[in-house]
């Protein structure tokens, strides 16, 4: 049975996360996270992709400023929008590519705002991640893998769009601490926004969750050891 205390901070939680729901519940204010997600967004830009008049466009932004789901950078004479919080950004990821953009007719599912995994891409998805600002695909399925898309037909239509392409396949059942460890310092070496793909995605989001063991692990024995 859940104590007073406990009952009450999920209640709290329940607060905030209808409030936000509330926010959403609104086509232009999704619209405008939607295209967020792809980047910093100015007045002008947000405006030309979504087609929503200035009058309308500033007052949605006031609040989602107001809500404190948007924030502001000055570059120049430009303003630009970008997500608030971490949460905020995830959550905009998740839905966004249910219901704004689709890969292969399949979910991405957003692990955190630079790391996302998924079951096999095809060509005609690269566009797609490019414009939703990802820069670094890991294909985990091997070639021989029947069914397969080529790695090497992805590598050289990512690579000409500015995405680059690493092949790193991964038997299913057969994962070693080694490949855990490379695969840790492929999405830890820079910070870019990455994509991890294989067959069906449960390898790709199981390497994922082994990689955060290890890196708990060996940061807890780290403090454990600090003087």
């Amino acid at each position: 049975m859940l104590t007073h205390d406990i009952f009450e901070q999920l209640r709290d939680s329940a607060a905030q996360a209808c409030a936000l729901l509330k926010v959403l519940a609104n086509e232009d204010r999704f619209l405008i996270l939607c295209q967020l997600t792809q980047g910093d967004r100015n007045v002008g830009q947000l405006e030309a992709a979504l087609g929503i008049q200035q009058p309308t466009l500033s007052q949605q932004l006031g609040v989602l400023r107001e809500e404190k789901l948007v924030e502001t950078r000055r570059e120049g004479k430009f303003i630009y929008y970008r997500f608030a919080s971490h949460e905020v950004a995830m959550i905009m990821n998740t839905l966004s590519t249910l219901y704004c953009r689709r890969v292969s007719g399949t979910s991405v599912v957003t692990h955190t705002p630079a790391f996302s995994t998924s079951s096999q891409i095809a060509a005609e998805d690269l566009e797609y991640l490019a414009s939703a600002g990802f820069r670094k695909i890991i294909c985990l399925r091997p070639d021989s893998d029947a069914g397969a898309t080529p790695s090497g037909r992805l590598k050289e239509q990512a690579e000409s769009m500015g995405i680059r392409f690493v092949y790193f396949p991964v038997e299913k059942g057969q994962i070693t601490d080694a490949q855990v460890e490379q695969f840790g310092a492929l999405i830890s070496a820079e910070p870019e926004r990455t994509l991890a793909y294989c067959r069906g995605g449960t390898v790709s989001s199981a390497l994922y969750r082994m990689w955060e063991q290890h890196r708990n692990g060996n940061h807890q024995a780290t403090q454990q050891v600090t003087p």
